[in-house]
């Protein structure tokens, strides 16, 4: 893995990728936008104050690779955002015993929990599956082919706050919850995310099914356009 990075301070560099820089494991795992995200909090370590800290490894200073590569070059576009907080609509339970919330649409973004419980003898981690249909009443993983859209979350012995992964997405109306009892899943909703572009033309007509033909379409353009 590398970096080639630079930030420019009033059409200046400021700021950039060499040899000053310094390196260390974090509390994510792996990331991945077909598979999904694995994050430890047993490894981060409340002491530090330096973000991505973690317990028994220290900072090391980089290599620099002395390859070619491309000049980068600003260009101004329409910045990827949270543009919508979306409330479960039901919370099923499966033939099978799982557990999995309806959000009522397709969407193109990620599930934000917003209340980590502490690790337990029974659940260590908090798993979420997603999926975009239901088949014979479990999750439809079926159409995902080699996806695992699995987010997961190792849990340590403290309770923490809002969860959401960092380098991924997904898309889903149904996600899958393993590791969390049911009377403590009530700070989990969806976040839709797509490049905020500015909309500039519009559609209606008076019958209510090409209207919602319209408004789909909508929907997966913005799912589309991340």
């Amino acid at each position: 893995m590398a970096l080639l990075a630079q930030l420019d301070i009033d059409g200046a560099p400021y700021l950039m990728t060499d040899s000053s820089w310094s390196w260390s494991e974090g509390p994510l795992i792996t990331s991945e936008l077909y598979d999904g995200e694995v994050f430890d909090y047993r490894s981060l370590n409340p002491t530090q104050t330096m973000a991505g800290q973690v317990k028994g490894h220290t900072w090391k200073p980089v290599d620099v690779l002395d390859i070619k590569l491309p000049t980068l070059v600003y260009s101004e576009k329409p910045p990827v955002r949270e543009t919508e907080v979306i409330q479960p609509i039901n919370m099923l339970h499966t033939p099978s015993g799982k557990t999995i919330f309806d959000f009522g649409v397709n969407l193109v973004g990620y599930v934000r929990v917003n209340r980590i419980p502490a690790s337990t003898v029974s659940s260590s981690r908090i798993t979420l599956t997603h999926a975009e249909v239901l088949e014979h009443g479990e999750l439809g993983t079926r159409p995902l082919r080699q996806c695992a859209q699995t987010d997961v979350i190792m849990l340590d012995d403290q309770s923490h706050t809002t969860w959401q992964p960092k380098f991924t997405y997904h898309g889903f109306r149904y996600v899958q919850v393993d590791g969390i009892e049911d009377d403590k899943m009530a700070d989990l909703v969806a976040i839709r995310l797509h490049s905020d572009m500015e909309e500039t033309g519009w559609f209606a007509s008076d019958h209510d099914m090409v209207n919602q033909l319209w408004k789909n379409v909508k929907s997966s353009m913005r799912g589309n356009f991340v």
